[in-house]
């Protein structure tokens, strides 16, 4: 290959790299802002909050926070067991002031729930 045609090689790829640079296409998307609660979600932590003074009601909490992959002493623990759950969002958890006890776990079903 001649000098020629290394140099237009070249050429060609810096500026295909920076074509995609200038487009947007190198870099991760920046994250939107989205409603924490839907309208169908904040009304159910309203009626929850004075139907269980008891308890301390969190929103939209990670699976990942309430439970641990099981261990197996005949295999190896791996990612995928954890991840399995661990990103999956419950609603509501209400959760024994007194002794931090989980009591349940609370699914409002509505639209946000389409696939």
């Amino acid at each position: 290959m001649d000098e020629t045609k290394i140099g237009m090689l070249i050429l060609l790829v810096v500026g295909l790299a920076l074509l995609k640079a200038l487009a947007g296409l190198n870099t991760a998307p920046k994250p939107v802002s989205k409603p924490f609660l839907t309208k169908r979600e904040a009304a159910m932590l309203i009626a929850l909050e004075r139907a269980l003074p008891h308890c301390r009601i969190h929103a939209q909490v990670a699976m990942g926070a309430l439970l641990k992959a099981p261990t197996n002493p005949l295999r190896k623990s791996r990612h995928s067991d954890r991840n399995a759950f661990s990103q999956k969002i419950v609603n509501f958890v209400a959760q024994d002031r007194a002794t931090g006890a989980i009591l349940a776990l609370i699914e409002v079903d509505d639209y946000s729930h389409n696939a």
